[in-house]
């Protein structure tokens, strides 16, 4: 085949100076529309990312960006994601489990861009499919505490990690998110013919039987059923102990950074004892910013040590070196606790001293500012701190209200004791709550714990 150039119609016009003038216009004009095409395709690029930006967000677990090619035939052909630091890696090269995690992002971010009010329904058949165990653990806690909330989700599956997505019995049944379902094809035993039933695992009721390696369920699934009641029972603990830990790692740090006095609780509740130092001393507050007012008013902190034994081991270490520059004070009530308060070791502790109306206490002896109390003890209450009543005394910090009080919370019974003739008031609501009745009280509701904070000033000051 001759080459162009040789052409002589070609040559001709390439001797024709108007000619090559025109032609070179032409492919000058050529060259700036694909130019022009190469920016626009850039410039398209850009802004669906930007676009998307959020969606690239959620899914963290991989870096991304939509790719829509480099010319007509890649831009119309279809889009698609480039992972990986270059962003060059195409997600259809990526193995199942990583593409599978890239399914509810991107269905939740088509979610969000809807214009109109909608509904939406998922359905995932076995989302554990190949995906190592850390991405179910992943993907399971994502659809249940974001994508569930505003939409329903159907999940088929065997893993336990999806199994174990059930709300137990700990959460109140009108707050609970996510159920339980045993879906089984049952045939007739005179015909070919098959239905399905369907049966809810009821957490109160028991409707099933969870966890009988013989139940026909524990048959029909197997072991990961039983594996997922009892990892769900491990994960809850140790989400718990992390907690735990991470908050005393925290207690740790303030108790070495801050210049206050410190009080230690056996009642985990401090909140009560908060509400009533403000009260008494006329500080308004909320229940949004309790804390915060409490630390901005109070020359000491609050912290619990969740029982009376384990105050009791706190104040008795042998060791209290990191303690010597603080103010410190345990207390506790004047219930059973008192025996944890009066069996402080008499080698580290001074006598008791003091007397219950103004609040019984002790000095650690080898500490300028380091005490032991219990709460003070109302004349109305006097029988409370009374051996009489049983093994032990019966006074709890909620009982500084007078019954009419409780009564007027409704959180009142009367427990007669056993070989007495007595009746003595009890708390009858949940102390977890408790404190909320509290803040639309008058000052005066709170005279009772006056003598407690006088204590501690006396002592700290």
């Amino acid at each position: 085949m001759a080459n162009v150039s040789e052409n002589q119609e070609f040559k001709d016009n390439l001797s024709n100076s108007a000619w090559r003038e025109e032609r070179t216009n032409e492919i000058k004009s050529e060259i700036k529309e694909i130019e022009s095409l190469d920016k626009s395709i850039i410039n398209l690029e850009s802004q669906i990312n930007k676009f998307s930006s959020n969606l690239f967000k959620a899914a963290s677990f991989l870096s991304s960006e939509f790719k829509v090619g480099t010319n007509l035939l890649g831009f119309f052909e279809s889009f698609d994601i480039g992972t990986g630091g270059d962003k060059n890696l195409s997600l259809r090269t990526r193995g199942d489990g990583v593409q599978a995690r890239f399914i509810p992002e991107m269905l939740d971010f088509m979610d969000s861009i809807s214009h109109e009010k909608k509904y939406f329904i998922w359905g995932f058949e076995e989302p554990e499919n190949s995906a190592e165990y850390k991405n179910q653990q992943i993907l399971a806690k994502k659809l249940k505490e974001h994508f569930s909330l505003p939409k329903q989700i159907f999940i088929t599956t065997h893993s336990e990690e999806f199994l174990s997505l059930y709300d137990g019995s700990n959460i109140e049944f009108s707050k609970r998110k996510s159920n339980l379902y045993h879906v089984k094809k049952i045939t007739h035993s005179t015909s070919t013919e098959s239905y399905s039933t369907i049966n809810q695992f009821d957490v109160d009721k028991h409707s099933f039987d969870f966890a009988n390696v013989k139940s026909d369920l524990e048959s029909d699934i197997g072991t990961s059923l039983l594996r997922a009641k009892y990892s769900k029972e491990i994960k809850e603990k140790e989400k718990k102990l992390l907690e735990d830990i991470k908050q005393l790692e925290a207690n740790a740090k303030e108790y070495k950074e801050s210049n206050k006095w410190f009080l230690f609780l056996e009642d985990k509740h401090t909140n009560i004892y908060k509400i009533a130092y403000l009260k008494l001393n006329e500080i308004d507050f909320d229940a949004e910013n309790l804390n915060e007012k409490f630390n901005q008013a109070s020359p000491f902190n609050i912290y619990s040590k969740n029982g009376d034994t384990q105050l009791n081991m706190f104040l008795g270490s042998v060791v209290i070196d990191e303690w010597a520059n603080k103010k410190v004070i345990g207390l506790f009530d004047f219930d059973t606790a008192y025996n944890q308060f009066n069996g402080l070791n008499k080698g580290r502790w001074e006598p008791v001293t003091g007397n219950e109306s103004t609040c019984l206490y002790r000095k650690r002896k080898d500490h300028e500012h380091f005490y032991s109390l219990v709460i003070p003890v109302p004349d109305f209450r006097k029988t409370y701190a009374n051996k009489r009543l049983g093994s032990s005394s019966a006074l709890e910090i909620e009982m500084l209200f007078t019954d009419d009080k409780l009564e007027e919370l409704n959180s009142l019974t009367k427990k007669e004791v056993a070989g007495t003739l007595d009746k003595i008031s009890q708390f009858s609501g949940k102390k977890s709550e408790f404190w909320k009745l509290l803040i639309d009280l008058d000052t005066d509701d709170f005279i009772n714990f006056k003598p407690l904070f006088d204590k501690i000033t006396e002592l700290l000051s």
